[in-house]
């Protein structure tokens, strides 16, 4: 029989305890006493000391590879409430023996396993977040999104596999430890943008520079953008390892040489010029916007921002300062480039935090409506 209340104070479970499964209930049995069922409605039946919730929780987690029969659903139900009620314990050491415990079964129950993963305590989310098989791409966007913990993020960059819709996220929060755990991935697939984003905040940070140019594949584009400010000294290195193709190299060397003669000063005057001469001539155009995008002629993007948009340099140069991601936007369908040049612009020139950053609508279009865009630069006007 039940007892009619919970005892008042703390029980000590003694060493001879039983955890055991009986019909469709699990019982616990403490000593000779007879078993008693270990739930009473939606809680525990009886008040227990920390130490026996941590023993209970270890012995639930375990019980749960013999629960997969269909035949005993009914008790895994039960045991997955049990799993619940444990997991909302407010005793860390509970939720670090679930964490421990769970993290690689891949039938763990997936609300338990998500509370896990989003628990205030690293030692609690980490394990799950690095292991867990049944936390989804769609779940490890939505928790990277909804945190700015280190621990959490590099939780998740270190997992076996990752996806290109899990690092493009990872990426997003331009935090350099995450993307450098990430780029010490070997499991990691990364697309496209998320590479081209990765190569803007390497610039800043040398020891990037090596594990971005060893990922397999790197477009052209982006091999451009990095030849504007990686060392001479490491793409010479990174040959005589055999680390980059011949062809790759030299592409680079013959773009490092070009640069290193180039002082800085005169590079953006000479981008400037040449974007004024083709505006003159009628020959400055979107296509050409998003070439020296890619070859990281800035002062040459910005002219050119200027001159297809017909606004006042002035005005331009405060919109790309403005830390303002739709006011950026609406500069760039002013000079009527691609939404893809937008989101490079807002970026790279803009220095945007991932937070501020406008994305195109449906992966291409610009998402605002003309009205809204012309708003943000009127506000600009003086």
């Amino acid at each position: 029989m039940l007892p009619s209340k919970p005892p008042k104070q703390q029980e000590v479970l003694p060493p001879r305890t039983v955890i055991a499964l009986k019909g469709q209930e699990i019982y616990v049995q403490r000593g000779e006493t007879a078993p008693v069922p270990l739930l009473e409605g939606a809680r525990f039946s009886v008040e227990i000391s920390d130490e026996a919730r941590c023993h209970i929780a270890f012995k639930i987690a375990r019980l749960l590879p013999d629960l997969q029969d269909h035949q005993k659903a009914d008790l895994l139900a039960y045991t997955v409430r049990v799993l619940t009620l444990l997991c909302r314990d407010q005793l860390l050491r509970v939720r670090e023996i679930l964490s421990e415990e769970l993290k690689e079964m891949p039938f763990a129950p997936r609300d338990v396993v998500m509370s896990l993963a989003k628990d205030e305590a690293d030692s609690v989310a980490v394990p799950i977040l690095e292991c867990s098989p049944v936390l989804t791409d769609q779940d490890l966007v939505e928790i990277i999104k909804s945190t700015g913990r280190l621990e959490v993020l590099t939780a998740v960059a270190a997992r076996k596999r990752l996806s290109s819709l899990v690092t493009d996220a990872l990426i997003a929060c331009r935090n350099v430890p995450v993307m450098q755990r990430l780029l010490g991935n070997k499991g990691a697939s990364y697309s496209e943008p998320g590479m081209e984003l990765m190569a803007v905040e390497a610039e800043k940070v040398e020891p990037m520079h090596e594990p971005l140019l060893r990922l397999p594949d790197l477009p052209q584009r982006i091999l451009n953008r990095m030849a504007t400010f990686v060392s001479k000294s490491l793409i010479e290195r990174m040959t005589r390892e055999g680390a980059l193709p011949a062809s790759v190299s030299s592409s680079l060397l013959e773009q490092i040489s070009k640069r290193l003669q180039t002082p800085s000063l005169d590079k953006k005057r000479k981008e400037s010029s040449k974007a004024r001469e083709l505006s003159s001539s009628g020959e400055l155009t979107p296509e050409g916007v998003e070439d020296a995008l890619e070859r990281g002629e800035l002062a040459f993007v910005k002219t050119a921002l200027t001159h297809l948009s017909g606004l006042p340099e002035g005005m331009v140069d405060r919109i790309i300062k403005s830390e303002n991601g739709k006011a950026i936007t609406a500069l760039c369908w002013k000079a009527g480039v691609s939404m893809r040049v937008a989101l490079q612009v807002q970026m790279r020139m803009g220095r945007l935090h991932h937070t501020k950053v406008v994305h195109a609508k449906n992966g291409r279009e610009y998402p605002l409506t003309p009205e809204e865009m012309q708003s943000y630069l009127d506000f600009f006007v003086k």
